[in-house]
């Protein structure tokens, strides 16, 4: 029964490394080439991962996560320009998904995942993900988070806005480490989500 659910926890880390190596190459255009040179693997093995006809290890998806999730931050952050205090996606200039200019890199790194999140899942609501980021940054004044829960906190948050907007999609593939998930989830649903019933 353990070793059952160790396998399906290292399957769901593998899944979403590969999610975000495609992600990569597709939404953000980096090439096989430059991916392998960051990640340290041949160019034939990320073709290989972005086109699903083979796995990484756990080991090398382990040794290349956090590399992967820098490179992603890294290309899709923008610095604040000068003559303006934040950055908006394209909605209202005080809307809670800009990145500020006092952000720090944990914050946007969080909201990076959360976009990461919100494009692997189809979702396409800007109300939706203004909310999760609404969510993400009163949790993070609040709290103390790890940084290796930032994927789960954005992806905690991002649930239970889509649960509030009546958003039905499947996100157990994304979930890493189900017991830090499970802790976000029932604290930002308990203040958020009026009159919860089961809703995982």
């Amino acid at each position: 029964m353990i070793e059952q659910k160790l396998n399906k926890t290292v399957n769901y880390n593998l899944n979403t490394f590969v999610s975000m190596v495609k992600y990569a190459v597709e939404e953000l255009g980096l090439s096989y080439g430059y991916l392998a040179r960051v990640l340290g693997v041949e160019r034939a093995t990320i073709y290989y991962w972005v086109k699903g006809l083979h796995k990484p290890s756990y080991t090398t998806a382990a040794k290349c996560y956090m590399a992967i999730l820098d490179l992603i931050e890294a290309n899709t952050y923008r610095p604040p320009e000068a003559s303006d205090f934040s950055l908006n996606h394209m909605g209202p200039p005080d809307n809670m998904f800009s990145f500020k200019a006092s952000d720090d890199p944990f914050m946007r790194k969080v909201l990076g995942l959360l976009t990461l999140y919100d494009g692997l899942l189809g979702i396409n609501n800007k109300v939706l993900l203004d909310t999760a980021a609404y969510y993400v940054r009163s949790y993070i004044e609040e709290n103390r988070i790890k940084r290796s829960e930032a994927g789960m906190l954005a992806l905690a948050a991002l649930k239970v806005s889509m649960l509030r907007f009546g958003y039905d999609r499947t996100i157990s593939h994304l979930i890493e480490d189900p017991e830090v998930f499970k802790k976000f989830f029932v604290e930002l649903s308990l203040k958020y989500l009026s009159g919860l019933r089961e809703v995982m």
